[in-house]
């Protein structure tokens, strides 16, 4: 048995063009399809797919509400496809806080044509997906930490700074750079507010 996804879009047309695509894929199948979010939730507790592509705009119930209703109930790795995902985009960082594992943007133009140059593009996506599953689901069933106490137990003194280390310190500029990628958001989130 291969890679099981459930496709979730509005159009008949685009759920179609990426069941084809998917099957096309050695070692994936298509688990089935939902056309808006209220169904793509009925879809995982049925199905039980090992990654769903979802779609923003559906009716009924969107996209981020269906992600986050799937993250409750049943943690399953979620690549989102729509025009609305493309990086940058408000949709993209709400989809990824929520717990998507990435996003791939719908073609503007001739849609056929564009989707299928970025099909390996979404088969690699769909298998980092599957990768990660562990990883959603520990993260969809993180309870969330007590906070942490108003005042830190106090540490002993720290050793004196040398006089030569003060004055390299003096030109550091205090940069600090994280880098995140697959449930980087919501561990990046974890990290900055502990």
């Amino acid at each position: 048995m291969g890679i099981r996804v459930l496709v979730v879009d509005d159009s008949a047309f685009m759920r179609k063009l990426l069941t084809e695509m998917i099957k096309e894929f050695a070692g994936f199948e298509v688990a089935g399809g939902a056309k808006n979010g209220a169904e793509a939730v009925q879809q995982v507790m049925a199905l039980k797919p090992d990654v769903v592509t979802m779609d923003v705009e559906m009716p009924v119930m969107d996209g981020l509400k269906a992600l986050a209703e799937v993250m409750r109930i049943r943690p399953t790795p979620v690549v989102m496809v729509s025009s609305l995902t493309q990086e940058g985009a408000d949709a993209t960082i709400k989809a990824l806080m929520l717990g998507a594992v990435d996003f791939i943007a719908k073609p503007s133009g001739s849609i056929s044509s564009e989707l299928v140059s970025r099909q390996n593009e979404l088969r690699v996506m769909l298998q980092a997906a599957a990768s990660s599953h562990q990883f959603v689901q520990r993260w969809g069933n993180d309870t969330p930490k007590a906070p942490l106490p108003a005042s830190r137990p106090k540490q002993a003194p720290l050793a004196p700074v040398p006089h030569e280390v003060k004055r390299a310190l003096r030109r550091v500029t205090g940069i600090c750079a994280i880098g995140t990628s697959t449930g980087g958001p919501k561990a990046l989130e974890k990290v900055i507010t502990s």
